[in-house]
């Protein structure tokens, strides 16, 4: 049995059957609420021996306690350092690069003594290249996976689980698999937020907004669907043309809107779930800034921190980085302690604009 008891419970009953222990290493309500998947006003209640909880409920912090006693003090058991990780990164050069140069600092600053594994699977080789996660995960604890929608990567998934490696999705998810979870931003979400951006920007039949909108990942059309449902709900009277991409390359990207801006029409603002905003920021660099359109897009890299202090994009919605790492890592040692884990992970969306970027450190 734990011990421990709040002032409040002292004052009102003089003890009880969990009672105090050093201050200096006692987890705070908010920590042992995290690690039980409970409430704080629940776990205040069980703390304090308030009438009206079940005994799995006093259980579950019990053993919440007990771990936090055995940790760093921010959940965190003491052998993280022993876990060995590897991160699958499909997606666009940017935030490839973007991840490749972030990892390693991350497993430093989270203790990691393992040398995170990471392998690049170029889009147009997904198919052929697939069956190199299932080499990357022999003999690996967990893997975290950013990848695009695909049979191939479907397989590797539920073979890599099989085989005994957890797998975390990011950026985007492969619900019908057999992954741990999903963590990140709430995709729908991003793009209700995409949709108020620019309503707030005007609402008259003038205006015109491009939609560069690709299928390659279920994250996309997730956002897709956000926006356009936003709109309606705000009563949006402006027009919406698709450029629709088939690679999300910023050269692509750059085409697409050169090709819209030379049949004359003047674009407001364009929002891409997808990739290549660098190349629709190139593609309206000589208008003037008071007529710039208003360019929305996803992820903050260095290159997109630039981008948005020099205003060659309005903004982009994005989720810290490293609290996306943070949560994979700590979903699979939730799995490891045999503590429940849920299906998705929702962490905030940000607007990230030029007043806000420079305070950032995700990248």
């Amino acid at each position: 049995m734990l011990f421990w008891c709040t002032a409040d419970h002292q004052r009102r009953s003089g003890g009880s059957n969990i009672t105090n222990h050093d201050e200096s290493t006692r987890p705070s309500v908010k920590q042992i609420a995290y690690a039980a998947d409970l409430s704080t006003a629940t776990v205040d209640r069980v703390l304090n021996n308030r009438p009206g909880v079940r005994d799995k409920t006093r259980r579950k912090v019990e053993a919440a306690i007990d771990a936090l006693r055995h940790s760093d003090g921010r959940g965190v058991p003491s052998d993280v350092r022993d876990l060995r990780l590897g991160f699958v990164l499909n997606s666009s050069k940017l935030v490839v690069a973007g991840y490749q140069a972030l990892i390693p600092e991350w497993a430093r600053r989270t203790g990691l003594r393992h040398e995170p594994r990471i392998l690049h699977l170029p889009s147009d080789d997904v198919e052929r290249r697939a069956e190199e996660i299932g080499l990357l995960a022999r003999g690996l604890d967990g893997l975290i996976l950013a990848a695009r929608t695909s049979e191939a990567i479907v397989a590797q998934i539920n073979a890599v689980v099989e085989a005994g490696t957890e797998v975390v999705c990011v950026t985007t998810d492969f619900p019908g698999t057999r992954r741990l979870c999903y963590v990140g931003m709430d995709q729908m979400v991003a793009g209700r937020l995409a949709a108020r951006l620019v309503a707030l920007r005007g609402n008259s039949e003038d205006q015109l907004i491009a939609l560069h909108i690709g299928r390659n990942w279920r994250s996309e059309g997730e956002r897709e669907m956000g926006f356009r449902s936003t709109l309606r709900d705000l009563n949006f009277k402006g027009r919406i043309v698709e450029l629709l991409t088939s690679g999300g390359s910023n050269d692509e990207a750059q085409s697409l809107l050169e090709g819209l801006r030379a049949k004359g029409q003047q674009v407001d603002a364009v929002y891409s779930p997808s990739s290549g905003v660098v190349g629709l920021a190139r593609a309206v660099a000589d208008q003037p800034p008071e007529r710039r359109t208003f360019i929305i897009g996803h992820e903050v890299f260095a290159p997109l921190k630039t981008l948005l202090l020099e205003n060659q994009l309005g903004a982009q919605i994005a989720t810290d980085h490293h609290a996306v790492l943070g949560e994979g890592l700590r979903m699979i040692l939730r799995r490891r302690a045999g503590q429940p884990v849920p299906s998705s992970v929702f962490l905030p969306a940000h607007i990230v604009m030029k007043e806000n970027v420079s305070a950032l450190d995700w990248y």
